[in-house]
């Protein structure tokens, strides 16, 4: 599976200790686990904590030839934790707000048949960034899966992002304190997510299916023929849920590709979340049972 996303790449300052971390590149790291082909478009400083991030990228097992190096410092949040909800402080002006592209990093993205491409809200809150993004960027791309993570942090979103964004998707994925503010956004009211569903496929027809995570409470899969929910069924201790959606996101896109059975993919990325849950940071180790399972995933069985 060959998988490319765009946007940012940072160090999450959680608790006097730094992870690697952004939605995009857990995303990548996480398919990469599953042995995908992952590339990540971003941007690092030309500073000490951007060699490391460089470093730190390949060490994960995510491609970094389409990551340029900028002269803005390499990005930092301060993720503050509460009960192992994180908040976050997200510092503006550093790299990964102005990402740029060579003429070979083009010709990458124009010549590979992408599997899966993975875009999000944060990494268009500067002008430079959804420029090249819509512009540069998905002009170029052919991809099975369009992968749009609304991931809404702060007072970075827009409708404009969003229905530019949902123009080129056809999978979207909202956790449930982003659906009212969605919906409200987009058409004035709150809906539920099939009614939101079925809105949104009206307009923009290349929709299959939109995720709902529910934290504690599962995730609901919402398609053409309905919603289907799935509720968590371990009991497992939370240490933190930073990366918990990108995890599941991952995974389930994983499963999907290669199976299209829904129930499957759901179990499977609830699997994962839960492991990611039960350890700190945002991309722990899976553990062989889950790598087990990815690739009884990858060979139909």
């Amino acid at each position: 599976m060959k998988v490319l996303c765009f946007g940012e790449v940072l160090w999450d300052h959680i608790e006097k200790e730094y992870h690697l971390g952004g939605a995009p590149l857990n995303f990548a790291a996480h398919s990469a686990q599953f042995g995908s082909e992952s590339h990540i478009i971003s941007a690092v400083g030309k500073d000490e904590l951007g060699k490391k991030t460089l470093e730190e990228v390949g060490k994960v097992r995510v491609r970094t030839d389409l990551i340029s190096g900028v002269d803005r410092p390499t990005g930092v949040v301060e993720v503050t934790m509460n009960r192992g909800i994180p908040s976050y402080e997200i510092v503006e002006g550093t790299a990964w707000d102005n990402i740029a592209l060579t003429a070979e990093g083009r010709r990458i993205i124009a010549d590979t048949e992408w599997d899966l491409f993975y875009m999000g809200s944060l990494a268009q809150r500067s002008e430079a960034n959804a420029a090249l993004l819509h512009d540069g960027i998905l002009p170029l791309i052919r991809a099975r899966i369009v992968f749009f993570d609304v991931n809404l942090r702060q007072h970075y979103y827009s409708r404009e992002v969003l229905e530019r964004s949902l123009a080129r998707t056809t999978v979207l994925k909202l956790n449930d304190e982003e659906l009212p503010v969605v919906s409200e956004l987009l058409y004035g009211e709150a809906l539920d997510p099939e009614a939101l569903f079925q809105r949104m496929k009206t307009l923009y027809r290349g929709l299959e299916l939109l995720i709902l995570t529910k934290g504690p409470d599962g995730a609901d899969i919402v398609t053409g023929e309905g919603l289907s929910s799935f509720p968590i069924e371990s009991d497992v201790t939370v240490v933190d849920t930073v990366g918990a959606g990108d995890s599941y996101s991952g995974s389930f896109c994983y499963a999907y590709f290669h199976t299209g059975n829904i129930p499957r993919s759901a179990r499977f990325a609830q699997d994962v979340a839960d492991r990611v849950v039960s350890q700190p940071g945002a991309l722990p180790d899976y553990g062989e049972a889950i790598l087990a399972e990815s690739r009884r995933i990858a060979e139909g069985r």
